[in-house]
């Protein structure tokens, strides 16, 4: 069943919606969030083997040393000033370090007292290209 809501009255009758997919205008996909203040990436690396968990909008991962691990984005951001958050999956405390901030790619970088490789994740936000 496809239901429509029409503007026309200036109201919406509905107090609820609940669906299993909004698709875009044309009704042919999922709606792409790129100016919506969702997240636009995030990755969850496991760090021995080197892998990823899990990804969104993650095209490939790559382990650069001792705490250091950079992500490259499938779709890049329009500046190189998203906004980047990070935790690590420890019992110790740890600070998640972002470098080398690109529209393409972000570096993660966790460390105590000193660089470690530690499985960590990370989350971007900010407006696509």
């Amino acid at each position: 069943m496809l239901l429509s809501l029409s503007q026309q009255e200036g109201t919406c009758p509905l107090s609820e919606i609940r669906v299993t997919t909004v698709s875009d205008t044309a009704g042919t996909g999922p709606v792409t969030l790129t100016k919506q203040s969702a997240a636009k990436a995030w990755v969850s690396i496991d760090q021995s083997p080197f892998g990823l968990f899990d990804s969104f909008n993650i095209s490939s991962a790559s382990d650069l040393g001792t705490g250091q691990y950079q992500v490259s984005f499938t779709n890049s951001f329009d500046s190189s000033r998203y906004a980047c958050s990070g935790a690590a999956y420890s019992t110790t405390s740890h600070i998640i370090n972002f470098a080398g901030e690109a529209t393409g790619s972000t570096q993660l970088r966790p460390y105590t007292t000193a660089a470690v490789d530690v499985d960590c994740m990370a989350i971007m936000n900010g407006d696509l290209a």
